[in-house]
């Protein structure tokens, strides 16, 4: 708790001493971030499959009928909550720096705000790479493919075609920061991740699992 405090210090003095026209920068910088990490995690599973299994696992789903649903679910459980324990804590940080020049009284909730909503827009953009990348393992020769790794660059064009939708998930963090978030743009965003991990429940249940075994070996031998 020690360095965690200094840690949070630190941000405090950081923050303290931003200039304002640097904070707006900061916060115009921020929705293209989020805008450019959803991007590359999609470009990660459009090349590789989500879903890692060990030798022992590659063995059991080679002698048994694995329950592919369960499986994709499980592994995205994991790796939603390990993300989270690592972008929690980074979240809080940046919060705690950008805070500083928000009004006294919406401040000292800024942190515990942007982490309530940081869940669920983590939940969003990894249930859309998952998605991305199961569907590559489900549809026939897909996976021989070598286009479908270089589709998601298609989005690049989404903040020339359709910004509010390029930068939403970002604007919507910044709105948690601020206090101006909505209930509308809460729900919304539970919609969407519904709506993403029904797609991705129904297409886990064709995933090819030999693809996925002849995918992991690499992860399995550094296990």
């Amino acid at each position: 708790f020690g360095t965690w405090g200094a840690v949070l210090y630190q941000a405090t003095q950081l923050g303290q001493a931003l200039t304002l026209p640097v904070w707006e920068q900061l916060l115009n910088a921020l929705p293209w971030l989020l805008f450019l990490m959803l991007l590359g995690v999609a470009l990660r599973y459009a090349r590789r499959t989500p879903i890692l299994l060990s030798f022992p696992d590659i063995a059991y789903v080679a002698g048994s009928p694995a329950p592919r649903r369960a499986l994709a679910l499980v592994q995205f459980g994991q790796e939603a909550l390990q993300t989270l324990l690592i972008v929690l804590p980074l979240t809080a940080v940046v919060a705690v720096v950008l805070a500083q020049s928000l009004p006294p009284e919406i401040r000292p909730f800024a942190s515990a705000r942007t982490a309530v909503i940081t869940i669920p827009l983590l939940l969003f953009m990894l249930s859309l790479a998952w998605l991305w990348g199961v569907v590559r393992l489900s549809a026939p020769g897909v996976v021989d493919w070598r286009g479908y790794r270089w589709l998601p660059l298609l989005l690049l064009f989404l903040p020339f075609v359709w910004p509010a939708a390029a930068l939403w998930p970002g604007r919507v963090w910044l709105a948690a920061l601020t206090g101006d978030w909505t209930g509308g743009q809460v729900g919304l965003l539970s919609l969407l991740i519904g709506l993403l991990l029904a797609g991705l429940l129904v297409i886990s249940d064709r995933i090819n699992l030999i693809d996925v075994a002849d995918e992991s070996i690499t992860f399995a031998q550094i296990q």
